[in-house]
């Protein structure tokens, strides 16, 4: 069976959306889900949200005015883009924690969202496909590490709940999909110019075929770089996934700091 326009797979595993909201609870703060498609996960979080605020947002017109019937006496529904969204603009004034199955083409795109609004994020639960939160929470040094997995664990500390298979959507998809939770790390509020630090991974990893010198030298010069690779006893024919987190941190520190 083919999926929806709006690529979406709706759970309908009632056991994995209770492990979902099991995860997220004891939850403080506003809670905003995102896509909650035909609700089997708002009517959870409903129920079990005590004092808290609840918000869904959901990109489809027809699920969202379906939502609207079942819930609008019980939280604030809006039918929009996730990804336009500015979590500083709603009416709330904690940091809010998230809850979503989350359509596999706006996987990356959502993540990149979650990076910017960081400040603005106290926990999430999402589910998305397992080889694409592999590469976001793994831990160890790997080819898989780019950019974007390696800016978030940066900002958040990550786990993995459990894996969900296909049987558990409708209409089924073709992969597995994984549960983890996130929150902020410690700490993460003192890395200085989060977006700074952002472009500085996206330029090491701008060409995988090039090293991780060359990516950087258009930028940093090959006399500045030459000098750091030295001190920190990084070789120039190393490329950018051979790095680990604390290697970027420590050069991104350095190259800065050194301007």
């Amino acid at each position: 069976m083919n999926p929806t326009p709006l690529g979406q797979h709706f759970l309908i595993n009632q056991n994995i959306a209770s492990k979902m909201i099991l995860n997220l609870f004891p939850a403080q703060g506003p809670i905003l889900e995102i896509g909650p498609g035909r609700g089997i996960l708002s009517e959870l979080l409903i129920r079990h949200r005590g004092n808290n605020k609840l918000i869904l947002v959901e990109k489809d017109r027809s699920l969202a005015e379906e939502i609207q019937q079942k819930f609008r006496e019980n939280c604030l529904i809006i039918n929009a883009d996730i990804l336009d969204i500015e979590l500083d603009k709603l009416p709330v004034r904690e940091r809010l924690n998230l809850i979503g199955n989350i359509p596999y083409y706006i996987s990356k795109e959502l993540i990149d969202w979650i990076i910017r609004q960081s400040r603005f994020i106290r926990m999430g639960i999402l589910m998305m496909q397992r080889e694409f939160v592999v590469k976001i929470i793994r831990i160890s040094n790997s080819k898989a590490n780019n950019a974007r997995s390696l800016m978030f664990r940066t900002l958040f500390q990550s786990k993995k709940i459990c894996d969900v298979n296909p049987g558990s959507f409708s209409p089924p998809p073709d992969v597995i999909s994984t549960v983890f939770n996130f929150q902020p790390r410690p700490g993460q509020d003192k890395i200085l110019s989060q977006g700074e630090f952002y472009q500085f991974l996206q330029q090491a990893f701008r060409s995988r075929r090039k090293t991780l010198f060359n990516n950087l030298s258009g930028v940093y010069g090959k006399d500045k770089l030459n000098a750091t690779f030295c001190s920190g006893k990084i070789k120039n024919n190393l490329r950018a996934e051979q790095l680990g987190l604390p290697d970027f941190l420590k050069l991104y520190s350095e190259l800065t700091h050194n301007r």
